[in-house]
C-alpha cells in the first residue's frame, strides 16, 4: 500500500505519495527507500516517504539527514502547506459528491458506521475518494499517527525559509486525478480503507522502516488491484511515475537549478513495476543507494 496520492488510499495515504506503528527499531537504524544519482552536474537524493507518521521516525537515518542538509532544493509531490494550495477551494471543486454506494460498499459502510455515526455523518457530503482518505486518517490517528508527523510534511516545514521548494505534481493535480476516477474505483477505495487490518499496517510500516522493498511492492499491488483490474495501479502509480520522471528531468535541465536536490515521494513510487527508480535507471542514470537498497534491487542499480 503507498503514494501520495497515498493520502487518498491506504497505500496512497500511508506510503502514495499515495502512507506507522509501534516498531521497536530506532529511527537511526531504519532503512527507508533512499537513492542518489547525478545528472548534468546536479546531485539528486531520492527518498521514499510515509505520509502519516510519528515522532519516533526522527531523526531520520544519518545518510538522509546529511543529504537534506546539503540539498538546496526540496522537491515534493505536492506542497499542501504552500501559498498556492487553497485546499478548501479545491475540496469544494473536487471533493464533494452525491454518489450512491453500490450494494457491496453499502454493506461494508453500514457495518463500519454502526459504531461511528458521527464520523460517517461528517463524511457523507464528500466524494468517495475523499471518504476513503479520511477513514484512513481516522484509523491511523487512533493508532497514534498523523499527517503532521509524515516524512514529507516534516521535511517541508524544516525547509521553509531556507530551501527552494518545488512540486512534481501539485495539490490541484492530485485532487483532480482522484476525482476523475470512476465511481466504482472510488468505492473500492472506501472498502479497502475500511477493511484494512492493523496487522497489515504493521507490516507496511515495518517493511518501510527495514527497507524491505519486495514486501512493500507486494503490499502496494495487493492494495490497488481488484482481481484482474489494474486500473488503480496504473492511474495512481505507474502513469504518475512516468510523469514524475519527466518533470524531474525537466527540472534538472533548468539553467538556474541549484546543484543539489532532495526529492521526496511516497515510497510506493520507488518499488514494484514501473517504479520511478526503474524509469530513471532506464534513462541511463547511475543510481546508487547508501542504505544498501542496491543489493535487493540490483535491476535498479545495475550501473552502480
Amino acid at each position: 500500500m503507498a503514494t501520495s496520492l497515498w493520502r487518498q488510499r491506504m497505500a496512497v495515504v500511508a506510503l502514495t505519495g499515495l502512507a506507522l506503528l509501534g516498531i521497536a527499531t530506532a529511527a537511526e537504524q531504519d532503512k527507508p527507500p533512499f537513492y542518489e544519482f547525478s545528472h548534468g552536474g546536479k546531485t539528486v537524493y531520492l527518498l521514499g516517504s510515509i505520509h502519516l507518521g510519528s515522532n519516533d521516525f526522527y531523526p531520520l537515518p544519518s545518510q538522509i539527514e546529511q543529504a537534506f542538509t546539503r540539498a538546496k532544493v526540496l522537491v515534493v509531490e505536492a506542497d499542501v502547506g504552500g501559498a498556492s494550495a487553497d485546499v478548501q477551494a479545491l475540496l469544494g471543486k473536487y471533493g464533494l459528491g452525491t454518489e450512491t454506494p453500490d450494494p457491496k460498499t453499502a454493506a461494508v459502510l453500514n457495518a463500519y458506521c454502526r459504531s461511528r455515526q458521527q464520523v460517517c455523518a461528517a463524511l457523507a457530503p464528500f466524494a468517495p475518494w475523499l471518504q476513503a482518505s479520511q477513514i484512513t486518517v481516522v484509523q491511523f490517528a487512533a493508532m497514534g499517527f498523523s499527517p503532521e508527523a509524515g516524512v514529507d510534511v516534516t521535511l517541508l516545514e524544516r525547509a521553509r525559509g531556507s530551501k527552494r521548494i518545488l512540486e512534481l505534481e501539485g495539490v490541484e493535480y492530485q485532487f483532480r486525478l482522484m476525482s476523475s476516477l470512476q465511481a466504482s474505483h472510488q468505492w473500492a477505495m472506501v472498502r479497502e480503507a475500511i477493511e484494512v487490518k492493523d496487522a497489515d499496517i504493521n507490516k507496511l510500516v515495518e517493511s518501510w522502516r527495514r527497507g524491505e522493498l519486495e514486501s512493500l511492492a507486494q503490499l502496494m499491488r495487493e492494495s490497488m488491484e481488484e482481481g484482474e483490474d489494474l486500473t488503480l495501479l496504473k492511474i495512481l502509480l505507474w502513469d504518475r511515475n512516468y510523469r514524475m520522471a519527466d518533470t524531474l528531468m525537466a527540472m534538472l535541465e533548468q539553467p538556474d537549478m541549484p546543484d543539489t536536490l532532495m526529492v521526496v515521494v511516497g515510497a510506493g513510487h520507488l518499488v514494484g513495476e514501473h517504479s520511478l527508480t526503474a524509469i530513471l535507471a532506464g534513462r541511463r542514470l547511475a543510481i546508487r543507494s547508501s542504505l544498501g537498497h542496491c543489493g535487493e534491487a540490483d535491476h535498479i542499480c545495475h550501473f552502480d
